[in-house]
């Protein structure tokens, strides 16, 4: 954008109810909205932090992570996007999804935590129930369409799969997929997973089963860190670090 102070970094997009594209420009404090008609942004608003993660509550709102001091910050998407409340948070904030009223939010560590949409601490995830740890770089999260599977890409482990209630059942781990990051599902039951180091797509099922590298570093990708998908539209679209482009893959 004019006015853009620094080569844009988007560690974070979503879709809006009305296929909009939102990402986070964390380089330039801004959010930036973006019409896939014209391919252009036709909106965006400055922000008081460098924001990472971004994920939908509803309709008229989205929640964006800042990394340290941890912050949730929320944004009125009616109109014009601006700034509303915002959550103070005990840890580092990275990833955030939302679901059933409740905020998934990772620390880009050890642990995956769950608050109300007040900012109450619910939960907090770290091993299995053998002790063992289950992250080591945690980064973003998502649901599938029922709401009976969250997936968190792990920098360092891979594709870790839990059941809707935060019950581990199993981490997927590859060479194919180096630095794991955003994670997506496109409502058919598949789950797609971005290597930020490996520079490519992977495609799981939601059972953690993978089933191949449907995006490689050939096709353009360069630090991808984060994804979603376009179900109306069948098209994957992808952040890359320190970049100004985004990437749109229309999936055979």
């Amino acid at each position: 954008m004019t006015g853009d102070n620094v080569r844009c970094h988007s560690p974070g997009c979503c879709l809006t109810k009305d296929n909009k594209l939102i990402v986070t420009d964390c380089s330039n404090k801004k959010l930036k909205r973006i019409n896939l008609d014209t391919m252009s942004v036709e909106d965006y608003c400055k922000l008081d932090d460098n924001p990472n993660a971004i994920c939908c509550t509803d309709v008229k709102e989205v929640a964006v992570t800042y990394y340290s001091p941890g912050r949730i910050q929320f944004v009125s998407i009616q109109h014009k996007m601006s700034p509303t409340r915002q959550i103070k948070l005990p840890h580092t904030c990275y990833g955030i999804t939302s679901k059933n009223d409740k905020l998934y939010v990772t620390d880009n560590g050890s642990s995956l935590y769950v608050y109300n949409m007040t900012g109450t601490l619910l939960n907090t995830i770290t091993s299995n129930n053998s002790g063992t740890s289950l992250f080591s770089r945690s980064r973003h999260i998502t649901f599938n369409e029922n709401g009976d599977k969250m997936f968190v890409g792990d920098g360092n482990k891979g594709l870790v799969c839990f059941d809707g209630a935060g019950n581990y059942l199993s981490t997927s781990s590859d060479n194919d997929l180096q630095g794991a990051d955003g994670v997506c599902v496109d409502g058919y039951g598949n789950v797609f997973v971005v290597g930020c180091n490996s520079h490519n797509v992977v495609q799981y099922n939601e059972d953690g089963k993978k089933i191949g590298v449907i995006v490689q570093q050939q096709d353009g990708l360069c630090n991808p860190i984060s994804v979603c998908f376009h179900q109306e539209l069948n098209r994957l679209f992808v952040t890359m670090a320190s970049n100004n482009v985004v990437k749109m893959y229309e999936l055979e």
